[in-house]
């Protein structure tokens, strides 16, 4: 190859070089302020196998380059732009300067982040970056010491950064090399690839999050793992929905405890053993979207869950459950956190709330249970895999479990590969166990096998479908899973993470709507309590305290909570959707309240008071406070 051919080659792929280039710097500095950080906290490190430490780097690559593709939107657009204006060395340097700015903003930012994480233990966050907003108080608890260190370390990265660009960069692209022709084709490879990198991918069903980068038992490797730059900007955007709070103030902060903290405890803190043993194992199945309306002796259509209806004959059912969630991620956190759902968001995908938003498996834990969480689908998505490995489940099986094969569904692998995986685990299991499993059959797009159709609405049917074809499924674990020893020392719990659209058709928040089945069943339920049917209203977010009770566990830690078996208890259930909140006290009594339009949604609602517009305001507004403070 002669010069003269290698200067049009290096012409004709500007754009791609000046990207990939560019690229790599990013990814280079993302590298050194991961080690940075590492070697700041090496103290933590003590515990941690030297293969961990390694593998973040290699783990960390999804959100680096989500991060780096992030930055790259802008010199690329000016670059392209290029390919069309005057010559001359205004690109070299536009890119630099802009190159610059950022590297200086982010090192600043790694910086405090390395003084914040000592003191909290927990990366910049919106609940941090809020104390910026009273730089008086940062002032007054930041020494001279920690400015000077915060200067030194910014230095060192700008210093070595704009070195690298040097390096990588710049020494390789001094000049505009224009060439018109393959621009366009250029920029299209490029808009494509840079797509690819902000999302994660361009056909998987879920954008990234930082669940993906997680892979360690230690929980301050995978800390470590996640790009500090990303996370920041998540929690920031996650927080913002919420106007910081501010769209729940409707009291004083006094009134709203005053009318809510009765309500939160029972007159007689007891509770009513309907289990036999005292040291059970406690099975969770946790039903993607299971309406109430797929069960026929809870009003639902007949036929579509036949075993369903024989756990319901010899269990005990509450029949008036409303889902406090409408979405998955919300309904992981009602049922193991006994945390209310909140509106416009959801506190596990967060982060940096993670350490305050506990998990009923650390109580089991702590009394010397195994724990496991089983799902066929994405465990990354929406930060649920990020929140598991905060709370150091023994065992974490997600889609990645069957990589080889070939019969992954849209959403993930169906209830034929995750529940025969779940009885092998259970079977080698320590016991007793607490262990929970999410479906993914009963959720679009319903590409499960199909063994019987049903035609019954005008839409949805294929819900019926799924549902069945899950229900078939549990038939047969239960088949095999009766021939175990662990089997008659176990209760297992069906509820639903969330209510969904049946072919009925209910009005979205309506009540029928978000009725959802809690299902207690096993050899291990007292005689006199199997086959009970219980009317009283609850919600999902109550399994958490009752589940404990009923093993004589500590339940402080799940204040919103409150155990379904206590014959004291005030019957209620708080919810929440997109733009409306809802409270209940009965099916008769039911009040759903718009939060942007500040009153009652009328058509929604039935039998509700002043007093209940008053009680769902100050329920909301003590709940978001609380949120806020995680």
């Amino acid at each position: 190859m002669t010069i003269k051919q290698h200067a049009n080659f290096n012409r004709s792929t500007y754009l791609i070089q000046l990207v990939f280039r560019s690229y790599l710097f990013w990814m280079l500095i993302f590298a050194g302020q991961r080690a940075l950080f590492l070697l700041f906290n090496q103290h933590q490190l003590t515990a941690v196998p030297v293969q961990d430490i390694i593998l973040s780097f290699l783990y960390a690559w999804k959100l680096d380059t989500s991060t780096a593709c992030y930055l790259l939107v802008l010199p690329a657009l000016i670059a392209f732009a290029a390919q069309y204006l005057t010559s001359g060395p205004w690109l070299k340097i536009s890119i630099r300067y802009y190159t610059l700015f950022f590297l200086t903003f982010l090192s600043f930012l790694i910086s405090a982040e390395l003084n914040v994480f000592e003191v909290w233990q927990t990366k910049l966050s919106y609940s941090v970056m809020r104390y910026v907003q009273e730089p008086e108080l940062v002032m007054d608890v930041t020494s001279n010491w920690i400015i000077l260190r915060t200067i030194f370390f910014s230095a060192l990265q700008i210093g070595f950064g704009y070195l690298l660009y040097l390096v990588v960069v710049e020494k390789h692209l001094s000049v505009i090399r224009q060439h018109k022709i393959t621009a366009i084709p250029q920029f299209l490879v490029i808009g494509i690839a840079i797509a690819w990198g902000i999302r994660g991918g361009l056909f998987q069903m879920t954008p990234i999050t930082q669940s993906v980068v997680y892979f360690s038992k230690h929980p301050f490797i995978n800390t470590a793992t996640v790009n500090s730059h990303w996370n920041l900007i998540q929690s920031i955007e996650n927080n913002a929905r919420n106007g910081n709070g501010k769209a729940f103030e409707f009291m004083p902060h006094q009134q709203a405890e005053a009318i809510i903290n009765p309500l939160l405890q029972p007159k007689k803190d007891t509770t009513t053993k309907i289990i036999q043993v005292e040291k059970p194992n406690v099975m969770i199945f946790l039903l993607e979207g299971y309406t109430s309306d797929l069960i026929e002796s809870l009003g639902g259509y007949a036929g579509a869950t036949p075993f369903m209806e024989e756990l319901i004959d010899e269990g005990y059912t509450f029949t008036n459950c409303l889902s406090s969630a409408v979405r998955t991620e919300q309904g992981i956190s009602a049922v193991l956190s006994g945390y209310p759902a909140q509106p416009r968001t959801a506190i596990i995908g967060q982060i940096a709330k993670h350490q305050n938003l506990p998990s009923i498996t650390e109580e089991f834990q702590q009394a010397g249970y195994w724990t496991s969480f089983h799902y066929g689908g994405e465990l990354s998505y929406i930060n649920i895999k990020a929140w598991m490995y905060s709370k150091k489940l023994d065992l974490i099986i997600d889609d990645e479990h069957w990589a080889d094969h070939q019969n992954k569904g849209g959403l993930g692998f169906h209830e034929e590969y995750v529940l025969p995986q779940l009885l092998k685990d259970l079977n080698q299991a320590p016991k007793p166990f607490c262990s929970a499993m999410l479906t993914v059959s009963t959720h679009d797009p319903f590409d499960n096998p199909k063994i019987k159709t049903f035609k019954v609405g005008r839409v949805m049917n294929q819900l019926l479908d799924a549902a069945y074809y899950t229900d078939a499924q549990f038939k047969a674990f239960f088949q095999a899973a009766k021939k175990q020893d662990w089997y008659k020392n176990t209760l297992f719990v069906f509820v639903a993470d969330h209510a969904r659209v049946s072919p009925r058709e209910w009005p979205r928040d309506s009540y029928d709507s978000r009725l959802i089945p809690i299902i207690l069943y096993g050899d291990v339920l007292k005689k006199e309590y199997q086959g009970v049917k219980d009317d009283r209203l609850v919600s999902q977010i109550d399994i958490t305290k009752s589940l404990l009770h009923q093993v004589s566990l500590p339940s402080d830690r799940y204040p919103w909570s409150k155990d379904m078996f206590n014959p004291t208890m005030k019957e209620y259930a708080y919810s929440s959707s997109f733009e409306n909140i809802i409270w209940s006290e009965a099916p008769d009594k039911y009040l759903v309240y718009d939060i942007n339009e500040n009153k009652p949604v009328e058509h929604l609602s039935k039998g509700y008071s002043a007093k209940d517009q008053e009680i769902v305001k100050a329920y909301s507004q003590l709940l978001m406070q609380d949120y806020n403070r995680r």
